[in-house]
Formats: C-alpha cells, sequence, structure tokens
C-alpha cells in the first residue's frame, strides 16, 4: 500500500513578478527565468519500504526532500500520504503532521544544537510535540540511545565531544523518537568514513526492520543506495530519467546517465567495470533546454535530434524499470 504519492511537483526559483512578466515577451521569459529546481517529478513510496534516490550535486534531491518534509511548498504538483493530500497543509495541520516525516541531515555537527546534550537533543522533538509524560520520555530516551548503538554513558555529553558517527547515530535517534512512518535520509553517510557509513547502513537496516519504517534514501553512492533500497530512482536536472528495482541494477537496459554514474563505481576486477565514454560536443545548452529535449543531451553519446527536440517522458519498460530516453524506446542495446 502506498505510504506517499508525489505527483507532478515542480518547484521553480527566480521566476520573473508579475509587472515584470508583463512587459516581457515569451523569449525574454524563457532567458530570465531560471530553470525549475524540480521538473515534475512523480514517484510512490509504499509502506515499509527504502526508496533510494541518487543523482550528482544539482540535481534536485534536497530540493525533493525539503518539499516532502513540508519545510518549502512546491510551485506545482501534489503530495498525497494516505491518500490525503497534504499539499497546502498550514498551521496546526501542518505542525502534527510533521512528527509522522522524519529527516536525517547530511551534516551530523551542524543539524545538532552545540548547547544541548545528547539527551537534551533526542529529547526536543517529544516536547515540541507534547507526546508522552516526563518519565515517559526519560525511557523513550534512554531506550534510543541502546537501540542506535550509543553507550548510555555518552548521553550527557555536547556534540563537540562526540565523533562524527555517534552524532550521526544521536541524529537518527532524534528522528525515530516520534516514532514516525516515514524518515527521509539527506546524504546521511556522506560526512563519514568508509567504515563508518557501513555502520551506519547496518543500523539503518535493522532499524528498518523493527520499527516498519520506511525511507527516501538520498545518495550519490549507487553502491550503497542498493544495499538498502528496494527501488531506486536517479535525478538529473531536477526530473527523474529512471526507476527501477534494485535487484535489476546490473541486468537492465539503463538509462544513458545512469551508466555513467554506474560506471564511476570503484570496482577492484577491471573486467567488471562499467565502460563509458562521454562525448565532447558544441551542442548549445541554453537551445537544447528553449527547444524542451532531453536534458542530457549535451552530455550524452546517444543523443538524435529526436532527443534535440522532444523531451523523453518516464516510461514502463518492462517489470519494475521505468526510464525516460529515446533510444531505449528503440530497444536500443546501450
Amino acid at each position: 500500500m502506498e505510504l506517499l504519492q508525489v505527483n507532478g511537483l515542480l518547484k521553480h526559483y527566480g521566476t520573473p513578478t508579475l509587472t515584470e512578466s508583463i512587459n516581457l515577451s515569451l523569449k525574454q521569459k524563457r532567458r530570465r527565468s531560471s530553470p525549475p529546481a524540480l521538473d515534475g517529478v512523480s514517484f510512490t513510496i509504499g509502506k515499509g519500504e527504502a526508496f533510494g534516490l541518487v543523482g550528482e550535486s544539482g540535481s534536485g534531491k534536497s530540493t525533493l526532500a525539503r518539499l516532502i518534509c513540508r519545510m518549502d511548498t512546491p510551485t506545482a504538483g501534489q503530495l498525497l500520504w494516505n491518500g490525503e493530500d497534504i499539499t497546502e497543509l498550514r498551521g496546526k495541520r501542518l505542525k502534527g503532521f510533521r512528527q509522522h516525516i522524519q529527516m536525517i541531515f547530511q551534516d551530523p555537527v551542524s543539524s545538532l544544537s552545540p548547547y544541548q546534550t545528547v539527551e537534551q537533543a533526542i529529547r526536543e522533538p517529544l516536547r515540541n510535540f507534547g507526546l508522552g509524560s516526563r518519565s515517559e520520555r526519560d525511557i523513550l530516551v534512554q531506550e534510543l540511545i541502546k537501540d542506535v548503538g550509543l553507550d548510555p554513558k555518552l548521553a550527557s555529553r555536547y556534540p563537540s565531544e562526540l565523533s562524527g558517527g555517534q552524532n550521526q547515530r544521536v541524529n537518527i535517534a532524534r528522528a525515530l523518537v516520534c516514532k514516525p512512518s516515514l524518515v527521509v535520509c539527506d546524504e546521511p553517510l556522506s560526512s563519514l568514513d568508509a567504515p563508518m557509513q557501513t555502520q551506519i547502513l547496518t543500523l539503518l537496516a535493522r532499524l528498518r526492520d523493527q520499527r516498519a519504517l520506511s525511507y527516501l534514501f538520498i545518495s550519490h553512492d549507487l553502491l550503497a543506495v542498493q544495499s538498502l533500497c528496494d527501488r531506486i530512482a536517479v535525478m538529473y536536472r531536477g526530473a527523474i530519467v529512471e526507476i527501477f528495482d534494485s535487484s535489476q541494477m546490473s541486468v537492465i537496459h539503463h538509462h544513458p546517465y545512469t551508466k555513467l554514474l554506474l560506471s564511476s563505481i570503484l570496482i577492484a576486477n577491471p573486467l567488471k567495470r562499467h565502460q563509458w565514454k562521454e562525448t565532447e560536443t558544441e551542442k548549445d545548452d541554453k537551445a537544447t533546454s528553449e527547444e524542451g529535449g532531453c536534458s542530457f543531451y549535451n552530455r550524452c553519446p546517444f543523443g538524435t535530434p529526436l532527443c534535440r527536440e522532444v523531451k523523453p517522458q518516464l516510461k514502463l519498460r518492462e517489470r519494475g524499470h521505468y526510464a525516460a530516453c529515446h533510444e531505449l524506446d528503440d530497444t536500443s542495446d546501450l
């Protein structure tokens, strides 16, 4: 059953004001307005599902996370939570809803107050939402400290006295203390070393099973996403260009951008590495975007005149696999 449904989310910054819009021609408006941060993003997350989102910096992943957590409002589109439209929630209704979706942020240190102890940081959401009595809060906080793998002796410590991995465990405990249904993990591994990344991934997998959690797991690391998630979506320039089951990653014909991401994975055996070659072109990026073609056209070695002129739509290719690519329309062996 669908827990979250995202329908055609659009987020646009830098749109001309009404007065400017009246005085500008259509061509001038196109030049004045920046490309959308999100361009018609649609997908679903089921109950108990871990849904991965990958893409390079600037692709719109964090913007999408903020919209889903209702930390920002979309320019257009719709968010459905258990079938209920939450796109326009305001005031008390929005505050009440937020306890159901919590976020784990990228930087484990800066996302915590330097003036709060571990215990205070984890307890604060309970106080904000008015959940539980004082004794109930004490018990829940102590249980969570142990459950995320922290020594109870650290409860009185401050973030500056902890390692990056310990601080991220505090963030995870703080996100779970209100018993949310969905946890948005926004690059939670990027500030950690490799051994700690593995530990945090293992912790997230265990907590998901124990608490029947759903995840939106955002990362640029395809292997990390594959190890945790049931399905993976690939974003490029504000749009989802491919969605596939994690088990399909090595057996399907991928979108060219996904192939580029796969080629960046470090694999010890050179015979098993993905091969990719970007082509140097003289393609006009602005012209491509104005004419509505594929946003990856300028970097794609398979680009055709059709790709330049017509934006490909996300289509079902085979069971569980969706991709937006004209070459895949022709069942080409990319």
